[in-house]
């Protein structure tokens, strides 16, 4: 499902900007953290597409730590970071988008998703589920409180019997086509 155009069109961008009385250069700034090639890059691609769409991009890019504060605080204009590892709907949709979510940053509120997600997180019927979080993304797509860049292809398993290994939580945050030199 993708209702929008991934096709790059400065000059429409920067005529819409006009339509709607915005005087440019749109001065805005990206945080994002210096310790994640595939946070530092995309934000790289935001900022040069932008640029040529009338914008004037700065990007702060700060350690991990202060990133998080920044983001849970909701201190920026834009920030790009990573969202990756769950298989799982519920775990993936409803922190991020139920306006109760612990990972609500955004604050963003939509009753009828809160609805789909509450029923998703109960609905025992796997075909019925996958219906409620079908419809539940279009309307997450449709109102755009994210926008996703990109979702690499990341292949992990496990297996008890492997000795002198472990993986971390977040071994896939290095992995993608955005850190590749």
């Amino acid at each position: 499902y993708n209702p929008f155009s991934t096709s790059s069109n400065p000059e429409k961008a920067k005529e819409l900007l006009n339509e709607a009385g915005v005087s440019t250069p749109v001065e805005i700034t990206i945080t994002t953290d210096n310790k994640y090639a595939n946070h530092t890059k995309p934000a790289k691609v935001v900022q040069a597409n932008l640029n040529q769409a009338g914008f004037d991009v700065e990007i702060d890019l700060y350690d991990w730590s202060t990133f998080l504060e920044r983001e849970h605080e909701e201190k920026y204009d834009v920030y790009v970071n990573s969202w990756t590892g769950f298989i799982e709907p519920d775990t993936y949709l409803y922190p991020m988008f139920h306006s109760e979510g612990d990972f609500n940053w955004l604050s963003y509120a939509n009753e009828d998703l809160n609805k789909l997600l509450e029923e998703g997180k109960t609905e025992q019927d796997e075909e019925k589920r996958k219906e409620i979080y079908e419809e539940a993304q279009k309307l997450i797509v449709d109102e755009a409180p994210y926008i996703w860049m990109y979702h690499p292809k990341v292949l992990e398993a496990w297996d008890n019997n492997i000795k002198g290994h472990d993986v971390h939580p977040l071994s896939n945050i290095e992995l993608g086509p955005m850190n590749e030199q």
